[in-house]
């Protein structure tokens, strides 16, 4: 991914070049994932722009915009971080100043009242009868349920789904697995990890890579394990996106029954949510879930944990006992 930002890119946005050695190491101070998202966000900005140099009234205005369209503050910031990364990788100023900063610090105070909010859980019992429901249509459920089991199991963004080959997932005697991850979005220095994969979700896997030798005659370590299906239950040899991953999983509770906010990070939430329930510790779904902090772990499980805090346990579960 590393040409995915180039110093050709940076100069059709009025962004000079700079040398490739410090290019280079520009480029590696942020993961592949980071890279694409600032891309993208780059694009629209330019074809939003249509030709005029980019200025800080303009980026105060495209700003704007973006949050008359219901865009999350979240999303939106982007767009200046996007902005200077490309103008240190050029070695230029960039053209954020007093008007953008004023407007995206609105865009947040606004954004506290309006955001999305939290993605709805997809607690460890729910996927379970999910999965078990999905995994019955075809070729297509075989693979969703895999990977969805997968990301429960993990507790694995979508962008780190996306990126697992078959090479990364070692099987273990009694049946369970073990996913080794190389870099994720909150380990840019490539530090990696190494998760637990449950024996019922690594049945789920083998199921879809004896499929995969099935049509194609080898799972190929080298390429995504989660590959896209076609009409008839054709496998690719490319890998399903994560705008595909999304879509599916929106069907399938639509199918379910199940109302809430569903999106790539439910089943992150709902595993922090069942380890809770179980009296996990923060330090451990920290650990489990690779946050640099326990603060969204803390976000996401603020019931589970509010039901064991020294209230909860010190004098309604106390008065129970006595009583």
């Amino acid at each position: 991914m590393d040409d995915t930002l180039t110093p050709d890119t940076h100069r059709s946005r009025g962004l000079g070049p700079v040398s490739s050695s410090a290019r280079r190491l520009i480029q590696a101070s942020v993961s592949e994932n980071t890279k694409v998202t600032y891309d993208h966000a780059l694009s629209r900005l330019e074809e939003w722009l249509g030709g005029r140099v980019l200025t800080d009234a303009l980026l105060s205005e495209y700003l704007t915009s973006c949050h008359d369209q219901g865009m999350a503050p979240a999303s939106i910031a982007l767009i200046p971080a996007a902005v200077r990364f490309a103008a240190r990788l050029a070695g230029e100023n960039a053209p954020i100043g007093p008007l953008s900063e004023r407007t995206l610090a609105g865009i947040r105070r606004e954004g506290r009242q309006r955001g999305r909010g939290q993605a709805t859980g997809i607690t460890f019992t729910e996927t379970k009868f999910l999965v078990g429901q999905i995994a019955k249509n075809g070729v297509r459920g075989i693979r969703d349920a895999a990977l969805f089991s997968l990301m429960s199991d993990c507790m694995l963004r979508i962008s780190e789904l996306v990126a697992v080959r078959p090479a990364d997932i070692e099987a273990v005697p009694d049946e369970s697995g073990r996913l080794h991850i190389a870099h994720s979005k909150t380990d840019q220095e490539g530090s990696g990890a190494t998760l637990y994969i449950g024996p019922p979700t690594m049945e789920r896997i083998h199921e879809w890579t004896h499929l995969i030798i099935e049509q194609l005659g080898d799972v190929e370590n080298d390429i995504p394990l989660f590959r896209s299906v076609w009409r008839g239950g054709h496998i690719q040899k490319k890998g399903i996106s994560g705008r595909g991953i999304r879509k599916n999983l929106k069907a399938y509770v639509d199918e379910a029954g199940l109302r809430g906010q569903y999106r790539g990070h439910s089943f992150r939430v709902g595993t922090a949510q069942s380890l809770a329930q179980r009296g996990a510790t923060l330090t451990q779904m920290q650990t489990v879930g690779r946050w640099q902090t326990a603060r969204m772990p803390a976000a996401y499980c603020r019931n589970e944990l509010a039901g064991r805090n020294a209230v909860a346990t010190l004098l309604y579960k106390n008065e129970r006992e006595h009583n």
